[in-house]
């Protein structure tokens, strides 16, 4: 399986561990602990080109940290410059990331996140948008609240770095094998159905002989029904 280490850079808090932590988990989870220096986890995804897996560096956005920032950069094949729309400064702290990771990691496919987009408190508008432009960066909104774009960034990288536009996640192998075999259990075997065929062949066969008379029974209070629908039905 072919792994690449990716960066995930940005301002303290702006969600890049509950990013990471929900493609282990699979939840969103709303308490995490502070990334102190880095936090290395794997993931992996399902894609139209097999498995492919991704190293993914948390690096802290401490201030106090910034020292030891260069050391975890050094042999990123990617990055991902994260910030939050709620937060203003999150958002004009993203060049001096992009800076960092130019001057340690040059030519490395980069993309940049605005996370938290389901907050109704959103400060970053999309029109307020624009370095990915001046660097021609691509730019995702995401929520990993609501899953929103969650894997968008990802398939874009892998993208970038093997030099094609059409890797797209795909249906794990596992997922495959059981809608198939839910398909397989929900088909009728009419080979033990009795006569089933003999009967839908046979051109000689009275379809009204032999069959059950199935008639529909509607239950009155007696009283309600006239004197002759009574004889009828002998109930007087």
């Amino acid at each position: 399986m072919k792994s690449y280490k990716v960066v995930i850079v940005g301002d303290k808090a702006v969600g890049k561990t509950v990013y990471i932590d929900s493609f282990i988990t699979g939840e969103f989870m709303k308490s995490y602990i502070q990334t102190i220096g880095v936090t290395v986890k794997d993931i992996d995804f399902h894609t139209s080109i097999g498995k492919v897996g991704f190293q993914c560096w948390d690096i802290s956005g401490d201030p106090k940290m910034v020292g030891i920032v260069d050391g975890f950069l050094i042999g990123a094949d990617c990055a991902i410059i994260m910030f939050d729309v709620t937060d203003r400064q999150t958002y004009r702290s993203v060049a001096g990331w992009y800076d960092t990771l130019s001057r340690v990691v040059p030519g490395i496919p980069v993309v940049l996140c605005g996370s938290k987009t389901e907050d109704p408190n959103r400060k970053v508008g999309p029109s307020s948008i624009i370095f990915h432009r001046k660097r021609g960066l691509s730019y995702y909104d995401i929520s990993t609240q609501s899953n929103f774009n969650k894997e968008k960034p990802f398939i874009y990288l892998l993208n970038v770095l093997n030099k094609r536009k059409d890797i797209a996640l795909a249906t794990p192998p596992y997922e495959s094998e059981a809608i198939n075999e839910q398909k397989d259990n929900s088909k009728i075997d009419l080979s033990k159905v009795d006569n089933c065929d003999n009967f839908n062949e046979n051109p000689n066969h009275n379809n009204n002989t032999n069959l059950p008379l199935v008639i529909p029974i509607t239950f009155f209070d007696p009283e309600d029904l006239n004197s002759d629908f009574k004889k009828n039905l002998n109930l007087n």
